[in-house]
């Protein structure tokens, strides 16, 4: 979903930003507050991936060929902690295939 976020410089852009925020909220069946606005799919990423508590094992899957800006925040994490997984689309029973 894509939402235009101009950043709000008076009262009003405050209250748009927060009618936005309160429409997404309603679209994906979520509470206001647990909307966040970033600047792009890729920052938005990297901020879950860097506030996450990950523990050494714990794994990541993602598409063979995620746009790579999008997995950045997962490659320096795999360094060592994190498993990462690709996966390919699926085939025709719907399963996913592990990338090898």
């Amino acid at each position: 979903m894509y939402l235009r976020m101009d950043r709000p410089t008076t009262v009003t852009g405050s209250r748009q930003k927060s009618a936005r925020r309160k429409l997404a909220a309603d679209l994906i069946g979520a509470r206001s507050e647990q909307v966040a606005f970033t600047r792009n799919t890729s920052d938005g990423l990297s901020t879950v991936a860097n506030g996450l508590s990950w523990r050494a094992g714990d794994n990541v899957v993602t598409f063979q060929n995620e746009f790579p800006s999008n997995i950045y925040p997962e490659l320096r994490l795999h360094e060592g902690l994190l498993a990462l997984r690709f996966v390919c689309p699926g085939n025709a029973t719907g399963e996913s295939v592990p990338k090898s």
